[in-house]
């Protein structure tokens, strides 16, 4: 087939829109996706107990639990989490939602447990989570600009 304007064009406009396609099957997104998931299921399984229940220093809150329902939850979550994630690149979104989950389930847990090791623990995981969040863990390589060229002081014709 002859190329013509318009096939070039329609080749070019498909090519740039494959460039700005988002993959999200990617292993840090799955897992990601799966740890958000897993602590907002987590997070309303726990906030769905009454008050006395909630000391996380006693095994009572958490035999309390629904164990179908906290993974019928997480599924849930992580299929519109991907679902979402297949339109849009909300990896940074991901990543300041896990810390703003992870800090109401400190908060929530510590009003119930006045423990200093678990208070000194839950500040320890979200300091990791919250520069997690801001440096991320994208390993793909960053766009730089290429260096010009520095120009020979010489020529190979002035060489003796």
């Amino acid at each position: 087939m002859k190329d013509t304007p318009c096939t070039i064009a329609a080749r070019g406009v498909v090519m740039s829109k494959q460039k700005n396609i988002y993959n999200p099957f990617t292993v840090p997104d799955f897992v990601r996706h799966i740890i958000l998931s897993w602590l907002l299921a987590v997070l309303t399984e726990y906030l769905i107990l009454p008050s006395e229940l909630r000391d996380l220093a006693e095994l009572e809150g958490l035999a309390q639990m629904s164990f179908i329902r906290v993974i019928a939850l997480t599924f849930a979550v992580a299929v519109l989490l991907f679902a979402v994630s297949c339109l849009l690149n909300i990896r940074k979104m991901e990543r300041w939602s896990i810390v703003a989950v992870f800090a109401v389930f400190t908060v929530v847990a510590l009003t119930a447990t006045t423990n200093l090791a678990f208070l000194v623990v839950l500040n320890l995981i979200l300091v990791i989570l919250v520069v997690y969040a801001a440096c991320g863990w994208d390993k793909s390589p960053e766009h730089v600009a290429k260096p010009k060229k520095a120009h020979k002081a010489y020529s190979k014709r002035n060489k003796h």
